[in-house]
């Protein structure tokens, strides 16, 4: 019946379980075995994404054909909805990050420029991470024991973006069928999406296999999703901006709160290009 929070519920505690039981013993084989079933389903949900545009390009001409141009205009308020929100929550993130760290709102934007030129034409926030670590440390400052713990866990434990797409995507859906929320199912959704973010797949494409979690979790038609395929693509770049700057502005924060924010470093980036920077860091390795 598409009832799927007791699954979710049982794999986030599943999940801590074994990563305490294996931290504590070490070589669990479980531990080994999930990590293995979990790059195999990550190959295939990329196997699926790879022929999904022609099933999309097919659903979307069909329900075109059907109820004429009009089923459009609701995916292009969707699509401008979502990017309003997305960067009015960067913005207030970005001042509230400021206020905190002392350092000014450009130095924050030239240091998160980089990764998310790189979020946008990945669409993936697993392949921009050496990207966004490098710049972390470099050009906003940041501990090399804060960026190198907080970096990788907020790859997939700061979804942030994904928890307020599918959110958007589910009221967009209710609206679109008339399917009125009371305030106690707008309570539920948000707990739901919060918990299917931190299960979502860092590849793209995989806010479509989210959606069809939360979806009938809802009670609205799985079906509906189709139409949202079409615009994906544009969805999941927004969705990356915000996962990945995120994280930098998280580690941040904690490097904040454990004096290991360095504005020294911050102010001698702002006269060095890429390459000098790389550079830098290499040194400071050695």
């Amino acid at each position: 019946d598409g009832n799927t929070m007791q699954a979710l519920i049982f794999a986030l505690f599943f999940g801590i379980s074994l990563s305490f039981l294996n931290s504590k013993e070490g070589g669990l084989k479980l531990y080994d075995l999930v990590k293995e079933f979990n790059a195999v389903i990550l190959r295939i949900i990329t196997m699926v994404m790879k022929i999904a545009p022609v099933g999309v390009f097919a659903l979307i001409a069909s329900s075109i054909a059907s109820y004429g141009i009009k089923v459009v205009i609701p995916l292009a308020k969707y699509l401008g909805v979502f990017a309003i929100i997305d960067f009015t929550f960067l913005a207030i993130y970005i001042l509230i990050v400021s206020f905190t760290t002392k350092v000014r709102v450009v130095d924050i934007l030239r240091g998160i420029s980089r990764m998310s030129m790189m979020a946008i034409a990945t669409g993936s926030s697993a392949v921009t991470l050496p990207t966004a670590m490098q710049d972390v440390e470099n050009r906003l400052g940041v501990g090399k024991k804060v960026s190198r713990i907080m970096m990788p866990l907020g790859v997939t434990l700061n979804s942030n973006g994904a928890a307020i797409h599918m959110v958007i995507t589910l009221i967009t859906i209710s609206q679109m069928y008339a399917i009125p929320f009371t305030s106690s199912n707008i309570l539920y959704m948000v707990i739901l999406c919060t918990l299917a973010s931190v299960a979502n797949a860092v590849v793209p494409g995989a806010g479509i296999v989210s959606l069809t979690i939360v979806v009938p979790q809802m009670g609205l038609p799985l079906e509906s999703i189709a139409l949202f395929a079409g615009v994906e693509i544009f969805v999941g770049m927004l969705r990356t901006i915000l996962n990945v700057d995120g994280d930098a502005l998280a580690a941040m924060l904690v490097a904040k709160s454990e004096k290991m924010i360095d504005l020294e470093k911050i102010e001698r980036s702002r006269s060095l290009s890429d390459e000098e920077l790389a550079e830098l860091a290499v040194s400071e390795q050695e």
